[in-house]
């Protein structure tokens, strides 16, 4: 086939579908990125990298991006490490299997705020787990798990594991058994199926679900401001950004 002949090629049918996802994907995310990006360099007063010095040089702002980690990386280990597991244990169908899956990923549907108003309920200070703890004499004091750092934590934990439990169990059911079954043949036990081949399968998506997750815990705001306490240990960077764009009235910054 000559060059000219495949310039006049007509073109695929099904790339026409990619289409609207890729400006889905530039409308709603690459524009605002860039967006905001340029706007960063177009301060109120100064030379162009005033927002970054201003950031970077003081107290109570720089911080913000440490919290943030703090809160976002434990979060994100807990639930793939929780979730790694009990997809592995679910990839094979049984009867209980839908109702388990059911029930894992219910926190997902409920929201950010739904899930903080029932932690206040139940680890507040006057909450049901204290008051069970109090009754049978466990433990005397009130439990403090809400407005500091555990309770954002354990937020993030509840409202993230559906999420990253989804994506390992989707990554991990595509896995053909067929390979499992061959080494199980050559003597292979559970253990070295898991580590010599479903998890060596398993890391391309494992890393993708770490970075999602991650991600998703990194812009936490509903939590740090409901179960947290957002001038204080849990003032995280989505705070900080909040506070400069509708209460100062920087969006620059």
């Amino acid at each position: 086939m000559t060059t000219a002949a495949k310039s006049r090629m007509p073109l695929d049918p099904a790339l026409l579908l990619v289409v609207p996802a890729a400006a889905f994907m530039l409308l709603l995310f690459v524009y605002p990125f860039l967006y905001g990006l340029l706007l960063s360099f177009n301060p109120k007063e100064g030379g162009w990298l005033a927002n970054y010095k201003f950031f970077f040089t003081t107290d109570n702002e720089w911080p913000t991006i440490w919290t943030t980690l703090k809160l976002a990386l434990p979060a994100t280990l807990i639930n793939v490490g929780f979730a790694l597991p009990i997809a592995y244990k679910m990839r094979v169908k049984s009867r209980y299997q839908r109702w388990i899956t059911t029930i894992l990923v219910v926190p997902i549907t409920l929201g950010t705020v739904l899930i903080a108003e029932g932690m206040l309920i139940y680890f507040g200070p006057k909450g049901w787990l204290s008051q069970a703890l109090q009754f049978f004499h466990l433990y005397d004091g009130p439990i403090r798990l809400t407005h500091n750092y555990w309770g954002v934590l354990i937020s993030l934990v509840i409202s993230g594991f559906p999420f990253a439990f989804l994506l390992i169990l989707s990554y991990i059911t595509g896995i053909d058994p067929v390979l499992a079954r061959a080494a199980a043949t050559l003597g292979a036990g559970p253990k070295s199926q898991f580590r010599h081949i479903y998890l060596p399968l398993l890391a391309p998506g494992l890393a993708m679900c770490f970075c999602l997750a991650f991600v998703q815990a990194f812009s936490v705001f509903p939590s740090a401001i409901l179960l947290g306490s957002p001038a204080g240990p849990t003032r995280v960077i989505s705070i900080a950004a909040y506070e400069a764009a509708f209460e100062q009235y920087d969006y620059a910054l």
